[in-house]
């Protein structure tokens, strides 16, 4: 019994660890949303680019139900521990390409293709 409870407590904290992350990288992605449409999403008119960035952060939200099947697939075949942890390798890695895209000056229309792929993935 104090093992099966052991078990709950880690597993417990686990998804708290993980929703307050997410929510974190949302916050924060919301929070830098004019820095963000003004660096990727430039296209003259301001509101359209806030808007283009609001739509960048909710595709990774509605994302998130195909993330949670093919996720949920990989803890039921291999180990929830395994999916855990790809889905953090992939989350660092994707949040690192985030922050080394180039600019909309750099690399045009390139720059918010790479944020919305990237955000979706997240």
């Amino acid at each position: 019994m104090k093992n099966k409870l052991y078990s709950l407590k880690k597993i417990l904290f686990s998804i708290f660890i993980g929703n307050t992350i997410e929510s974190y990288d949302f916050t924060i992605f919301l929070i830098l949303t004019p820095q963000i449409a003004s660096t990727f999403f430039p296209f003259g008119n301001n509101i359209f680019s806030l808007l283009t960035t609001l739509i960048a952060s909710s595709v990774s939200f509605f994302a998130r139900p195909i993330g949670a099947v093919i996720f949920g697939y990989i803890g039921d075949k291999y180990s929830r521990k395994k999916a855990l942890l790809l889905s953090i390798f992939l989350m660092s890695f994707v949040t690192a390409g985030i922050g080394l895209v180039p600019s909309y000056s750099m690399i045009g229309m390139g720059a918010p293709i790479l944020i919305f792929i990237l955000r979706i993935i997240q």
